[in-house]
């Protein structure tokens, strides 16, 4: 079974986001980050830096788009990351 990433949409993790599971995608462990602040909080910080992929064990699936995800995930509070100049 998948589990969802509540903060970043990433659809491909192997375990439920809790108990200090972290998503490789977006960085968040569960249980620790989002204990202070909100998953809308993460994810907008997570869109700050640029929305980088955080697991050097797991490589991004083929074709990644950290928009693409977030809009499949349904997140309408996200504004599309900007490339920094």
């Amino acid at each position: 079974m998948k589990y969802a990433c509540p903060v970043c949409g990433f659809n491909q993790m192997p375990f439920p986001p809790g108990d200090h599971n972290v998503c490789s995608c977006c960085g968040t462990e569960f249980g620790y980050h989002d204990r202070v602040r909100s998953h809308q909080e993460l994810r907008m910080l997570w869109v700050a830096k640029g929305c980088p992929w955080f697991s050097n064990a797991l490589a991004p699936p083929a074709g990644w788009n950290a928009d693409a995800q977030m809009r499949k995930a349904g997140f309408a509070d996200v504004r599309p990351a900007v490339p920094a100049v």
